[in-house]
């Protein structure tokens, strides 16, 4: 290792080692040395699977890079880091993550009983509201109105929130209608 870069084994003139891989696709530099430095996480998970074997041991043996290259050839980028969950969590949460949408596969399953029939409800970022009947007697008309609302926070295992919240607002301060 030099300057940063890995040293590349020598390879012939047209630029394709023994190993018959196309070191030019590698960004191999004329003295020799790797470059992968400013080159996309797709790219360069792509040429250190086609780079020499040192460099694969490399990889192999450093979770943080794993989890990098993982991370790029899903489409994804790092979240800000917490105490509470170390690259190695976060790296196991991701191949999960992956392994789910690719079997459509679900870690859990939870059950919600709604009291009433509503027109009014909306489901949005992981939270569930549902329109709650004005129990006003002077309220008459042919669709129900809704005075409140019952919120369902369903839990996530990304959120490391592993059990829902609910609360309801009895009044929201106007009636609504739902269509």
């Amino acid at each position: 290792m030099e300057n940063g870069l890995l040293k590349g084994s020598q390879g012939s003139e047209n630029g394709t080692n023994l190993d018959g891989a196309d070191h030019d696709a590698l960004n191999l530099q004329p003295d020799g040395h790797l470059d992968l430095s400013g080159s996309p996480p797709e790219l360069t998970a792509t040429s250190i699977e086609r780079s020499p074997t040192l460099l694969e041991a490399i990889v192999e043996e450093s979770v943080a890079i794993q989890y990098i290259l993982a991370l790029g050839l899903s489409g994804y980028v790092d979240g800000p880091s917490t105490p509470k969950i170390s690259t190695l969590g976060r790296y196991n949460r991701l191949q999960h993550h992956e392994k789910a949408w690719r079997t459509i596969t679900w870690r859990q399953h939870n059950e919600y009983t709604i009291d009433r029939c509503s027109t009014t409800y909306e489901l949005y970022g992981g939270v569930y509201a549902h329109g709650l009947k004005s129990q006003d007697s002077y309220v008459t008309t042919a669709r129900p109105i809704t005075r409140g609302m019952k919120l369902i926070e369903f839990p996530s295992l990304l959120r490391n929130q592993f059990t829902g919240r609910t609360w309801t607002i009895l009044d929201l301060g106007v009636d609504t209608q739902g269509s």
